[in-house]
């Protein structure tokens, strides 16, 4: 028997933009993996860890979130955070519907993986775990406090201002192909939004802050050598966190994007063995 075939479409939603998703679907499913992608980037990045999560009987369900990639929206906006939330659990109400009673995992990266912490705090009940992938939770770069300042005002007076992302691509990953398509990607952007600077920063804090209260199982996964993310948020957060079933998998030598680093199938791996131990 052939594996099914992969599709995409889009999930509408009342008075919500258009979502683009990616159903990668297998052969004998056991769960769903909802994947929630980073800042400016898309689902496609991540075909990759589609098949990883299939090889474990998980069928893979890529979003890209408002403002992202072939998604509806602004480019990078939100009115407030909470809105990337209300993505999640679209995504999630798409795999219920597809596959009734099946365990349903997030699995979010980096801007995604704060997605998926607050979707843990505030929505998580019926999630049956969460991988975070080197969580936003501390930037590595300091923000000049006159910057922070501006973009937060801007947030208020002009809330769409396009501003840099000022992600330099050579800090993703030490796999130069990996750079190169990132760089060439189309879908990938170079900008974001006031607005969404003030929400993303006032949402790093709230995390951090609540940390006590994330209750529901979750591996995390940190490139020591990230310097994009702290490492140093996702080990704060861990330590706080009141979940009795979390697992801290951390990387030597590896950048922000640990997927996509040389090393990605220990990582993958690791990602597999933790989803089995709970399917």
């Amino acid at each position: 028997m052939s594996a099914p075939e992969p599709e995409s479409g889009t999930l509408e939603g009342e008075g919500a933009p258009r979502l683009y998703y990616r159903w990668h679907p297998t052969e004998e499913p056991r769960a769903t993996a909802v994947v929630v992608h980073g800042l400016a980037e898309h689902s496609g990045r991540y075909l990759h860890v589609f098949d990883a999560l299939n090889a474990v009987g998980c069928d893979a369900l890529g979003v890209d979130l408002r403002g992202h990639g072939h998604s509806g929206g602004p480019r990078v906006y939100v009115d407030r955070f909470g809105d990337y939330l209300d993505d999640v659990d679209r995504a999630i109400a798409h795999a219920r519907e597809r596959r009734p009673g099946a365990p349903i995992f997030v699995v979010g990266h980096s801007m995604g993986g704060l997605v998926a912490i607050h979707h843990a705090l505030a929505r998580g009940a019926d999630v049956a775990g969460y991988v975070l992938s080197a969580p936003g939770l501390r930037a590595a770069v300091r923000v000049p406090g006159w910057k922070d300042a501006l973009g937060k005002l801007m947030s208020k007076v002009w809330p769409k201002l396009a501003i840099p992302t000022g992600i330099p691509a050579e800090l993703i990953s030490r796999d130069p192909a990996v750079v190169k398509a990132y760089v060439d990607d189309p879908l990938v952007t170079t900008k974001a939004t006031a607005r969404w600077y003030a929400e993303f920063v006032a949402a790093q804090q709230d995390a951090l802050g609540r940390a006590s209260q994330l209750t529901r199982p979750f591996l995390m996964l940190l490139g020591e050598r990230d310097a994009l993310v702290d490492p140093s948020g996702g080990r704060e957060l861990f330590a706080a966190a009141g979940a009795e079933d979390k697992t801290l998998k951390t990387y030597p030598g590896l950048l922000h994007e640990v997927f996509n680093e040389p090393e990605q199938e220990q990582v993958l791996g690791d990602v597999r063995e933790w989803l089995s131990s709970r399917l």
